[in-house]
């Protein structure tokens, strides 16, 4: 699965602070609102529909699933990979 960079900075939000929340219950669209766990409500929901996030205990709350933790897992051991490569091929490079 692909993930696009929002998806990753949403999943990213779970795993930090525990949940992620949607913005648009705090009286504003916007995650930028000083609520460090919030996002927008199409992020959100474009996750759970995936499987990757699942509702928390609360409400607005949610957490990341087992297959969204291995999601997040593997994008990040491909771009370590990439890294590596880069760092290869400009090693190599006279």
């Amino acid at each position: 699965m692909r993930l696009l960079k929002a998806d990753i900075r949403t999943l990213d939000k779970a795993r930090r602070f525990g949940q992620v929340r949607v913005a648009e219950y705090f009286g504003s669209k916007e995650p930028n609102s000083g609520i460090k766990d919030a996002e927008k409500r199409k992020f959100v929901d474009r996750n759970i529909s995936r499987g990757l996030l699942r509702g928390g205990d609360f409400f607005n709350q949610y957490v990341l699933t087992e297959k969204g933790r291995s999601a997040l897992f593997e994008n990040e051991e491909i771009i370590r990979q990439k890294a590596e490569a880069k760092a290869k091929k400009k090693k190599k490079t006279p």
